[in-house]
Parts: structure tokens; sequence; C-alpha cells
């Protein structure tokens, strides 16, 4: 494993990429599932109604997890001319969930709970936030991982063998690395971040 400290942050790379990322980033429909999420009830089996209009986005994925953050269902989605599902939850017992919708910009994460069999979701448990960027430059050999959040971030590269050879927990949101060290090849980086995982692959 690479130390954290042998990587070069620089400053102004990380101005210059952010804002030269900033117009691609949302220049693109987001996902348009935030009002689209209800409890329906049928033949007194209650279920979350999902719709998701026509986005520029071809697949979303779609998640159950619980508390304890274990993925209970997990679907990739089509959504080309909009999506439409009802979501039983008749086998999962009481407890705090979360519904967490995820397309190539925007995380919708719809917190909801279970209690006596009956399933209570607002509003006001909805939280979106854009999912992180990571823009590798081969001519200077620098990473840059971009999270848009106010909280600590972990970063992750792993070679082609699966092997962890840089780790970095308590990143900051927005991070430079210097990646002329590595061996030429394909990598996947991983950020976690709001409480999900998010990978890309970069070639050197």
């Amino acid at each position: 494993m690479i130390s954290i400290k042998n990587l070069v942050k620089t400053s102004s790379f990380v101005l210059v990429l952010t804002l030269l990322l900033s117009g691609s980033v949302f220049a693109k429909t987001p996902m348009g599932v935030t009002s689209h999420i209800r409890v329906v009830t049928e033949d007194n089996t209650q279920a979350i109604a999902l719709y998701i209009p026509e986005t520029d986005a071809p697949k979303v994925s779609i998640k159950i997890k619980n508390d304890a953050n274990d993925v209970l269902f997990e679907k990739r989605a089509k959504v080309e001319n909009g999506y439409a599902r009802k979501l039983d939850l008749s086998g999962l017992k009481d407890g705090r969930y979360h519904l967490i919708i995820t397309d190539e910009i925007k995380v919708v994460n719809q917190a909801f709970q279970i209690a006596n069999g009956e399933v209570l979701m607002s509003k006001s448990d909805r939280f979106t936030f854009t999912r992180p960027i990571v823009q590798y430059n081969p001519a200077r050999q620098l990473m840059q991982v971009v999270a848009f959040t106010d909280k600590d971030i972990e970063v992750n590269v792993f070679n082609a063998n699966g092997e962890n050879i840089i780790q970095e927990k308590g990143a900051q949101p927005s991070e430079v690395y210097n990646l002329s060290v590595l061996r030429k090849g394909d990598y996947t980086v991983e950020v976690l971040c709001e409480g999900e995982r998010f990978f890309q692959t970069i070639q050197l």
C-alpha cells in the first residue's frame, strides 16, 4: 500500500479542474424522482410506488438498505422512456430503512420506517446529493476526487489484482493525488461518500 504522505496535493490544480468540471456536471438533466415516491396500499399490503420520468441517464440503480447499511434489494433499471415500479415491503420487519436511487449525476436517499406493518414516509426524510467525481489528467498524472459534501470522504484505489494500493480515510471533499509512482494499467477508484460507495475505472 502506498503511503498517503507520498501523494502530492496541489491546491491550484484543484481550483482549475473543479471549475472545468462544474460545467459538465450540471449540463445534464438531473434525475427527476424527488416528487415521485409515495406509499400505496393494495389488498391490505403496503408498497412504495416509484416513478422516474424520462431523463438523460440510460439506467439508474435502485436499492433498499436497512439502518445497518445492509443492501436488502438492488436493481438496475432502464429509464429512457420513464420507469414505474411498486416495491413490495411485506417481507421487511419493523425498523428504519432507506430507498436509494442513483443515476449518473444524482443520488436520492428516501428514509422510511415500518411500524406494526405500516409504512411511514415523509418528504422531510428525503436527501438528494450529487455523486462524487473522479477525473484523471494523464498529461500531469494527477487524479482529482471531488465530492459535493461538507463531510469527510474515504478514497481507495485498487489495481487490476484487487490490491488496495492507496487508502485515505477522512479525506477532504476535494483532493488531488499524484499517481506518477504507479505502474501503467487499469485502476478502480472507490469513493465512500454520504454512506454510499461509488466506483470508477481509470487507465494510467
